[in-house]
């Protein structure tokens, strides 16, 4: 994995930009622009982060539209909210797009180092814009007023930030030499992920979640390859302090703040330790696979199918990461934090919305697998195997004409579903 994020570096500047990453993103910004332009959709929650923005800044507070005290989530958003005119939702609108835009601009350069773009002209990182550009739990969350769109914007940063740290192979010997490392950019990149997750930790509380699995995943590798000499080493104490300790120093500050004011509405007196963790794992386990198997099939199908058509997609998801090599660490990323939602998050209904931050580690662990498999398929001429990728080609077909569909008719129906927030 590190040798072939390290090719990165070989990339000139013009080929590291090309075109077709402004037209993808440009793409998805017209889309979410033409859902949103005439108004947001608001949602409970919505209505609480607005009610909370105007109550701050009239009075100095965070209060949720019943007069309880904002201390569900971080106060990061509502401060935000706060900057953009009330009466004018579509500069909000715009916002958003904007966010998805860089969103699926950074996306597409990790996807640049991630899918070979010798094999047939590039086609899977085309793909891979084209699934973005037709990606509904993305246009989800960023139709509505919530804090996902800003959140997953800086945590895309950390990840691309992350891989290029893990490019430059910070557990050798060499980065123990404060001049090289400042040459390389690798204190500019721990800057990078600190100043990233701390801003995400403080946008929503699962973003404590990512930054656990990061600094996991960091220690592990290192543990790995240095042994007890790992604890020894300036720049991995440097990473877990700063990416680790610092980043969710401003939501722990604040986890207490909300405790202090309101235990019961806070995010630590929602974790599961207060119910039965077996009944909560098989209720969000529940859910999570029916929002997995609509990646692939619709709802209506999955509905019907039941729990075995579930089974199987989860079959699947686990085989697309076990043969993931290039994208392990964001494999590792996504499982853990999945784990975490099913054992600490109570009401799991909102299952879409959890899972739409990590829909493009989906994608591209996704086309990293096609691409393998098709070019093994490739190197055989026998009859079965033509025959399979015959079929490999038809189900790529298939999935981007079922995606393309289903978002069509998501943004139809965010057009017609909008709400007046002015008086919130």
């Amino acid at each position: 994995m590190f040798y072939s994020l390290k090719k990165y570096y070989k990339y000139p500047i013009i080929q590291r930009f090309r075109y077709t990453f402004f037209w993808y993103s440009f793409f998805c910004f017209l889309v979410v622009f033409y859902a949103n332009y005439k108004g947001l959709g608001l949602t409970y929650d919505s209505q609480n982060y607005l009610h909370a923005s105007k109550t701050y800044t009239k009075k100095g507070i965070f209060l949720n539209k019943n007069n309880t005290p904002y201390t569900q989530q971080p106060p990061i958003f509502p401060i935000i909210l706060q900057f953009f005119p009330k009466k004018n939702a579509s500069i909000f609108a715009t916002f958003q797009a904007f966010c998805l835009s860089f969103t699926v601009f950074i996306w597409l350069l990790m996807a640049k180092v991630f899918l070979d773009t010798k094999i047939f002209f590039g086609i899977y990182f085309h793909l891979f814009g084209l699934s973005l550009c037709f990606a509904t739990p993305l246009y989800l969350v960023h139709h509505f007023v919530w804090s996902e769109p800003i959140f997953l914007l800086f945590l895309s940063l950390d990840l691309y930030f992350f891989m290029l740290f893990l490019a430059k192979k910070p557990f050798e010997n060499k980065y123990e030499n404060k001049e090289v490392n400042q040459k390389n950019g690798i204190y500019w990149l721990i800057f990078g992920m600190m100043i990233c997750s701390f801003l995400y930790c403080l946008q929503r509380n699962t973003g404590i979640f990512f930054v656990f699995t990061k600094v996991l995943y960091f220690c592990l590798c290192g543990i790995w390859q240095q042994k007890n000499a790992f604890f020894y080493k300036k720049t991995n104490l440097y990473f877990i302090f700063f990416c680790g300790f610092v980043s969710v120093s401003g939501w722990v500050f604040w986890t207490f703040f909300a405790i202090k004011n309101n235990a019961k509405q806070s995010f630590l007196g929602h974790f599961s330790w207060n119910i039965d963790i077996i009944q909560m794992f098989c209720y969000n386990g529940k859910d999570l696979l029916k929002v997995f198997s609509t990646y692939f099939f619709p709802l209506s199908l999955v509905e019907k199918a039941g729990i075995l058509l579930q089974i199987f997609v989860l079959g699947i998801g686990f085989l697309l990461a076990f043969f993931a090599k290039k994208t392990k660490f964001l494999v590792f990323v996504a499982l853990i934090y999945t784990g975490f939602l099913l054992f600490f998050v109570p009401d799991f209904s909102d299952a879409e919305r959890y899972l739409a931050v990590i829909y493009p580690i989906f994608l591209l662990v996704f086309y990293e697998n096609v691409s393998k498999i098709f070019v093994w398929l490739h190197h055989k001429k026998t009859l079965l195997n033509q025959f399979f990728k015959i079929l490999l080609v038809v189900f790529l077909v298939y999935f981007h004409t079922y995606h393309a569909v289903r978002t069509y008719k998501n943004v139809v129906f965010f057009r017609e579903l909008k709400a007046d927030w002015r008086s919130i």
